[in-house]
């Protein structure tokens, strides 16, 4: 019985440690302080930390970044997109010769 209740508490402190290293990780996604939310995770609830880290969102900062490299991102799909387009129209403009 003894081992049993040994082997519960130490998955439930690797769940806490996992819960730990996730709220670090979502908030380094939000642009938010890693080291801070750790800590905080670390004396109060992971999940607790994670729904705090929900409701304040990304920074505006990381927003803009983020929305930097993603019109980046959109602008060289597009670019090679027509490239292919063009590449298509001559190839069958080539059969039809």
């Amino acid at each position: 019985m003894i081992g049993l209740s040994i082997f519960i508490w130490i998955i439930i402190i690797v769940l806490w440690f996992f819960g730990i290293i996730c709220t670090g990780a979502y908030a380094d996604r939000l642009g938010r302080s890693i080291g801070a939310f750790v800590f905080l995770a670390f004396l109060c609830s992971p999940f607790f930390v994670a729904f705090i880290l929900f409701m304040l969102g990304e920074t505006d900062e990381h927003r803009k970044a983020r929305i930097i490299e993603e019109e980046k991102w959109r602008r060289s799909c597009s670019t090679e997109t027509s490239q292919n387009n063009e590449e298509q129209k001559e190839n069958i403009v080539d059969i039809l010769s």
